[in-house]
């Protein structure tokens, strides 16, 4: 055996195992690399398990990989934790593998713990099985909060997500559209207002006793969040199933996805800008502050934008000024809603690129005020990892749909009792927006329902 060594000596330079001497007498270990060696393990142990609590938190990853991830990281740690106590080559090995293994798990919780500020793992959860997310973007500046919840909605955008097919339809309806209020067994009926006043009553229970006969102008009362008001209203606008029942916030595949415009422009920075296709071109002032009255009547003090016709690059303050404008159309809000879901599809593009990574804890820190919802987003990020670690998966395939509405001079609106502008219902536009949820829904896929909506606008024109 000593010979053994001595010829790997000859050949090397140095001992195989350095415990031992040219004589065959086993020497004493070195503590001090012993000791380091330790304590590398063990850091890498605590920086292991804090990994992994943050990621069962949030629940981002599949069951399997989970267990997968945790029983790698306990192997190295045993692995490392021998070798500590071992000869001199396989201390250096385990204390190289304990470096690398901490550096990877300091980056992994540096990239999740960011997402502890705005996933709800106690929120609803999604699945494999279709669902149905309001997107609105509300017109308050700043943090959202209990006290700012009910608000009118410049955008009412239904995400009709059907992972099976891995097909998503954006559905846009009028801000002005004159529809039957859906709130609740309180409301007097037959109350018809804006999609966009919507917001502003409020659904369930009134916070005082009062019944149908009682009841005055919507504004006179308050009552829960009126996103619910929005969602049931637009469920109850495009008859929208799903199982043979009748979708409204009580389903378990009904969700939303609220943001204010301030979190609307300052993610669009921290993405480095998007680029948009713009469709029809205009100039514009951008929005006063509602809560600078000098701004709103001092027109000077406004930027005046100006948007060219065909692909455009855009920080926060454009593209929200963009997607806020209707007055320059001949159609009004019916090209806004295009100009909005434009605008939606490019920061979903840049979102799924690559180059976010580098500015992801400024992503997140931009949306987390002013961005809230009742969905479980572990429970969405699972989703999308089972997605792109399945086969044949290509990204998902986004088609989008604008109702139109009619022109009908001033109707009377529930909320105020006064008359007001409004778009009256455009019952084929409806129709055609419900025929591509239902499609959507019923599993046909992509290419299906994509030529179904180009021959809808291909009658538009």
């Amino acid at each position: 055996m000593s010979k053994s060594r001595n010829e790997y000596k000859s050949v090397y330079g140095k001992d195989f195992n350095s415990d031992y001497s040219d004589s065959g007498k086993k020497k004493n270990p070195n503590k001090v690399s012993t000791i380091f060696g330790i304590i590398l393990s063990i850091l890498q142990l605590v920086t292991s398990v804090f990994l992994m609590i943050k990621l069962v938190t949030i629940n981002i990853l599949t069951m399997p990989l989970t267990i997968g991830l945790g029983v790698v990281l306990g192997i190295f740690f045993l692995i490392t934790i021998i070798f500590a106590t071992r000869g001199t080559i396989l201390r250096r090995i385990g204390k190289i593998l304990s470096i690398i293994v901490i550096i990877i798990c300091l980056l992994g919780t540096y990239f999740v713990a960011p997402l502890t500020k705005i996933i709800d793992t106690k929120g609803a959860a999604v699945s494999e099985d279709p669902f149905v997310v309001y997107v609105s973007a509300s017109d308050t500046f700043g943090e959202l909060t209990d006290s700012n919840s009910n608000g009118r909605s410049d955008t009412n955008i239904l995400a009709i997500v059907n992972p099976k097919t891995n097909t998503v339809a954006l559905i846009s309806t009028p801000r002005d559209y004159y529809v039957e209020i859906q709130a609740g067994k309180n409301i007097a009926a037959d109350s018809y207002d804006k999609l966009t006043h919507c917001g502003l009553y409020g659904s369930g229970e009134p916070s005082e006793p009062t019944s149908p006969s009682e009841w005055g102008w919507g504004q006179e009362v308050t009552w829960k969040p009126g996103y619910q008001v929005l969602m049931n209203t637009l469920s109850n606008l495009y008859g929208i199933q799903i199982n043979g029942k009748a979708l409204t916030t009580d389903s378990p595949e009904y969700h939303y996805l609220r943001l204010n415009f301030t979190g609307f422009s300052e993610l669009i920075d921290e993405l480095g800008g998007i680029t948009v296709n713009v469709e029809e071109g205009f100039s514009t002032y951008t929005y006063a502050n509602y809560t600078d009255k000098d701004m709103q009547t001092n027109k000077s003090k406004r930027k005046k934008y100006t948007f060219t016709k065909g692909k455009m690059k855009m920080d926060g303050a454009t593209a929200l000024t963009y997607a806020r404008e209707r007055h320059s159309f001949a159609s009004g809000d019916v090209q806004r809603n295009k100009n909005q879901i434009s605008v939606i599809k490019a920061m979903t593009d840049k979102m799924l690129s690559v180059s976010t990574l580098t500015n992801y804890n400024k992503i997140i820190n931009a949306i987390g005020s002013s961005f809230t919802t009742d969905m479980d987003l572990g429970s969405l990020a699972n989703l999308q990892l089972k997605k792109q670690l399945s086969a044949g998966y290509n990204g998902w395939n986004i088609v989008s749909y604008s109702v139109s509405g009619l022109n009908d001079g001033y109707k009377q609106c529930t909320w105020n009792g006064q008359n007001l502008s409004v778009l009256s219902i455009d019952e084929t536009s409806v129709a055609n927006a419900s025929s591509i949820i239902e499609k959507v829904l019923g599993g046909e896929d992509y290419e299906t329902v994509q030529a179904y909506v180009d021959s809808l606008n291909a009658d538009k024109k």
